[in-house]
């Protein structure tokens, strides 16, 4: 008796995976310029990345909503910074 066994994983696409993330990073770069979205790349220390997780996750949001709304409130109120 043959039995069917389904195949773990990503279906086959016939392109090479390489390709795939560099088209799909295209694909995002190029709609983020449409929507006016410019990249922002920081280093910060380990403690202060996970204070920000816990922001995110604390309030339901986003990294970029986040930061958004931060450098909002900042805008607004003058500074961060008493």
């Amino acid at each position: 008796m043959i039995e069917f066994q389904s195949r773990v994983g990503r279906p086959s696409s016939g392109v090479d995976r390489k390709v795939q993330l560099a088209l799909a990073q295209k694909k995002k770069r190029e709609n983020d310029k449409k929507e006016g979205l410019k990249p922002v790349n920081v280093s910060v220390s380990h403690e202060s990345k996970l204070y920000f997780m816990a922001l995110c996750n604390i309030h339901n949001m986003t990294q970029r909503e986040l930061l958004e709304a931060l450098v909002d409130i900042a805008m607004k109120n003058g500074s961060l910074l008493k």
